[in-house]
């Protein structure tokens, strides 16, 4: 999952299982409130993306709306496993070196 912020670009890399999506309507709800949540408990902005791609993930594993959103322990603890690091944005026709 790659996100903008301030100008930078981010892609959250999860080193976990392989997760396969069984609905994704509320994954971007759901990656909003993990990273919010992240913010608000003192997270730094690569570990509060992690929570919030964890809680994404996992609530697209299964229908249901809201029902579907992880608890806080279980996206942290998937997001435990998530490496961040930061993208390079290259121009349109640059190649990556």
């Amino acid at each position: 999952m790659m996100f903008r912020v301030n100008n930078s670009l981010f892609n959250a890399i999860r080193d976990a299982e392989q997760l396969h999506a069984a609905f994704d309507s509320t994954a971007s709800d759901c990656f909003n409130a993990g990273l919010i949540t992240g913010l608000l408990r003192g997270l730094d902005l690569p570990g509060a993306a992690a929570l919030g791609c964890a809680a994404g993930a996992l609530s697209a594993q299964a229908p249901g709306g809201t029902s579907s959103c992880p608890d806080l322990a279980t996206a942290s603890a998937l997001a435990g496993k998530a490496t961040v690091r930061e993208a390079t944005v290259l121009a349109a026709g640059e190649m990556a070196g």
